[in-house]
């Protein structure tokens, strides 16, 4: 099986030919949030958060395409910030004391679904957990579709939970991947 050589280590990198395109039609300010890809799952159980947050840390260290960042430099590049000034953080949103929980969650998804990033400013993915109750609670992710796809969205998602159960068993989650996004778009 042939893989994909790694990238050289550079500052800034090329987009691909889909990142170009997705670039110029998101410079619209009338996108609201269209190419924002999400992810809405119901949990049920006891949920350890602090371990969803280690969780989600290790994908963010893991898969550097969720810190990419677009510079301007000879027309739109990206580059990958460090992990340490990346992190995307778990936001818990606390709605257990109210009888309206999962109403208020499901409009709140609502209305976060159509809100536009700034791919020159934001990190393009954001990841909310809304506690309903005791032992429910809906877990949200949405990411730019310039950073992902439907199918890399199941990878995240499985990566996620596949972490937390890690750290549930007291092991420390793999981080390291064969090969990278940038390492596919300088090969392509």
């Amino acid at each position: 099986m042939n893989t994909i050589p790694s990238a050289p280590i550079k500052e800034i990198y090329v987009l691909s030919r889909a990142q170009k395109r997705l670039w110029e039609v998101c410079q619209d300010e009338n996108i609201n949030g269209s190419y924002n890809l999400v992810s809405a799952l119901e949990l049920t159980g006891n949920l350890d958060i602090g371990k969803l947050r280690l969780a989600w840390g290790s994908v963010i260290q893991k898969h550097e395409v969720l810190r990419t960042c677009f510079v301007q430099n000879q027309g739109i590049k990206q580059s990958y910030r460090p992990y340490e000034e990346s992190h995307s953080d778990l936001r818990v949103v606390d709605l257990r004391n109210n009888e309206n929980s999962r109403e208020i969650a499901l409009s709140q998804i609502k209305i976060d679904t159509c809100q536009t990033f700034n791919l020159n400013e934001d990190i393009l993915v954001n990841i909310s957990l809304y506690l309903l109750d005791q032992e429910s609670s809906i877990f949200f992710l949405k990411i730019h579709h310039i950073i992902a796809d439907v199918w890399s969205m199941k990878v995240l998602v499985r990566d996620l939970f596949c972490a937390y159960h890690t750290f549930c068993q007291g092991l420390q989650p793999a981080i390291n991947l064969p090969s990278q996004y940038k390492d596919f778009v300088e090969w392509q």
